[in-house]
């Protein structure tokens, strides 16, 4: 098999790169220490496919619209107050290091919330996040948001992505672990999982792994990194 040549990493965030356990996700982790957990599992139940976990695009912006604007008028918590130890997956920070020692450009592309994925960038030194945006004015929650990533959009914002850091899809790679992640495995040349959650997902990956210590041995051995860091 030869070698891809990758000059971009991009992963999804929860479940893959950090938060792997369902119950304390960034999102519902979020709504939990706003004391709004209740409220915002009630909400999402109405429009989640627990099963397959996904939403379709308009009940993604329905669910969105009615769980931000259950902080109306409330302070705006630091996000270092919301996640003061990020869960990260095993052998992740170490992956993330590996790949900036070579020069390799990452971002994350995630339905979450800016508030974590904005903390993971800074942590691992990487160049991009898109996420969803929660609107702050003056220290307060305004109750509204921008739902950057939708249901349905992930693949074109991991295009966006990989273009912002001057690459290509034939240069990049995408890690992810659901259903969710079909468009932008379809949209790179090495299509990867990390703790797939679906069976399905196989199908669409070039190979499948525990954990970023099973990541990083495979890039040492199957992947050429070309250097693109500006």
């Amino acid at each position: 098999m030869r070698k891809p040549k990758i000059e971009s990493v991009i992963f999804d965030m929860d479940g893959t790169i950090a938060f792997r356990d369902a119950s304390d996700a960034s999102y519902i982790s979020f709504f939990r220490r706003m004391g709004l957990e209740d409220q915002a599992r009630v909400i999402t139940s109405k429009y989640d496919d627990p099963v397959r976990n996904v939403m379709s695009p308009d009940n993604h912006q329905r669910q969105f619209e009615e769980t931000v604007a259950l902080l109306r008028g409330k302070r705006a918590t630091e996000p270092r107050e919301i996640f003061p130890s990020i869960p990260y997956a095993p052998g992740f920070q170490e992956f993330c290091r590996y790949l900036r020692s070579h020069g390799i450009n990452t971002g994350i592309v995630t339905l979450s919330l800016l508030y974590a994925a904005d903390l993971i960038r800074e942590e691992n030194d990487m160049q991009l996040a898109y996420a969803n945006e929660i609107h702050i004015l003056d220290g307060i929650f305004t109750g509204t948001g921008t739902l950057h990533v939708r249901f349905g959009s992930k693949g074109t914002m991991v295009r966006k992505a990989y273009e912002s850091l001057a690459s290509v899809g034939e240069r990049a790679a995408y890690i992810g672990d659901s259903l969710n992640d079909v468009d932008p495995w379809s949209s790179v040349a090495l299509p990867l999982g990390v703790n797939l959650h679906h069976p399905d997902c196989r199908q669409y990956v070039v190979a499948d792994f525990a954990d970023f210590r099973e990541v990083l041995d495979f890039f040492k051995s199957n992947v050429d990194l070309q250097h693109k860091l500006n």
